[in-house]
């Protein structure tokens, strides 16, 4: 590897922050961290008013019929089955648009690691060029490690630094040392940057595309509905054992706030880091 790539280590690039780039960090943190705050404790919140005191708040009282307990048990029993395809939508949707960035992510990847290999082949290119290359695209890689959201002031840099890239290529091409045959760079070579920065730029479109294409907002208030209606089938049965109730009380409450959870996770943009270089 030339030693103009050896050298250049890419230094934290939290250093170079501005005050507001920390202060917004901060700010896109509270706001991915408190809708789901909120959302655990509605749960919560919501299962232990009912059980302890919202049927008599609301001058309603436990079934006592056995009619009615068989019911409240047929009801629940079907009612977790459409709980369960909701949730397996919602799962299914966010484990599908997670595979995909990541396989767009490892298409950029591939393409920017190719196109630093491809340069090496530059010997007749001159020397502050190719540095000036592999300093913006490993500039573009952290410029990406950065990004925890989708920024759009972040989306214009990186894509400022894609365009300079290209500027990068094409002063390689042109510049190239023309007063020995043998130092020219061969077409092929120039072919396969041109090819590797195309499909870098591809991948990257794609990504963004993948990144838009999100689920409708109402996803969430619905999952958090259907999951109190489930939660009150339960308040409603009647259960003698203590000891049972509890467990069913832990037990329901852990299973909910673990699937919210999970599938909250896979559709957050959290999940998706770019982790290019070595």
């Amino acid at each position: 590897m030339p030693p103009y790539i050896q050298a250049y280590q890419p230094k934290a690039s939290l250093d170079d922050a501005s005050t507001r780039e920390l202060f917004g960090a901060v700010w896109v943190r509270l706001k991915r961290v408190v809708p789901g705050i909120f959302a655990y404790s509605l749960l919560v919140g919501a299962f232990l008013y009912l059980w302890f005191g919202g049927g008599r708040i609301w001058g309603l009282e436990l079934p006592e019929n056995p009619n009615d307990q068989d019911t409240l048990a047929q009801f629940i029993e079907w009612f977790s089955v459409f709980y369960t395809l909701v949730l397996t939508f919602i799962i299914g949707q966010g484990w599908r648009r997670f595979q995909k960035i990541n396989s767009e992510i490892d298409r950029e990847s591939d393409a920017l690691i190719l196109l630093l290999r491809t340069s090496e082949m530059c010997q007749g290119a001159n020397h502050n060029l190719r540095e000036e290359l592999v300093r913006t695209v490993v500039l573009y890689v952290e410029k990406l490690k950065l990004k925890r959201e989708r920024d759009e002031r972040i989306d214009s840099v990186t894509h400022e630094l894609m365009k300079q890239i290209h500027v990068c290529i094409r002063n390689l091409i042109q510049n190239e040392k023309k007063k020995h045959k043998n130092a020219r760079i061969p077409d092929c070579v120039k072919g396969q940057l041109l090819q590797y920065y195309a499909e870098a730029y591809d991948a990257r479109g794609d990504r963004f595309d993948t990144i838009n294409q999100q689920l409708p907002r109402l996803v969430w208030p619905c999952l958090i509905f259907v999951s109190v209606i489930w939660l009150w089938g339960f308040v409603w049965l009647k259960v003698e054992s203590s000891q049972l109730k509890s467990y069913m009380s832990i037990g329901i409450i852990g299973v909910v706030s673990f699937l919210y959870f999970v599938a909250k996770n896979l559709i957050s943009l959290d999940a998706f880091k770019p982790n290019f270089l070595p």
